[in-house]
């Protein structure tokens, strides 16, 4: 359950720290969990991914790829490779916790 919560705060965490000051002329309005997380950089989110990873007790020194798979159950799902070759499937929940999950313990999305 720890593990949860900490995940909670990471994400809570890479997200302030791409929070602009409210002088910034490129000032992106963020409504919820979902677009804060797309809206990270790449190197940004997948070092979210490595470590949300290694919070669910799994190793993952870092992630080398990662890209945004189709939703499931109306939830954001990513795909990501560490550099051990171990591949994870994340999904964001609505409370904000990232849920790491084998690959192939994701239903097939239909169109």
């Amino acid at each position: 359950m720890w593990q949860m919560w900490l995940c909670a705060g990471l994400v809570t965490f890479a997200l302030a720290s791409c929070a602009k000051s409210p002088g910034d002329e490129q000032r992106i309005e963020i409504t919820d969990d979902r677009e804060q997380v797309e809206a990270l950089p790449p190197g940004q989110l997948d070092a979210m991914f490595a470590r949300a990873i290694r919070d669910a007790g799994l190793e993952c020194q870092w992630v080398e790829h990662s890209e945004q798979g189709a939703d499931v159950a109306g939830r954001p799902t990513w795909q990501a490779r560490c550099m051990e070759g171990r591949d994870f499937s994340l999904v964001l929940q609505k409370d904000g916790i990232i849920q790491v999950v084998p690959p192939k313990a994701l239903p097939r999305s239909t169109p």
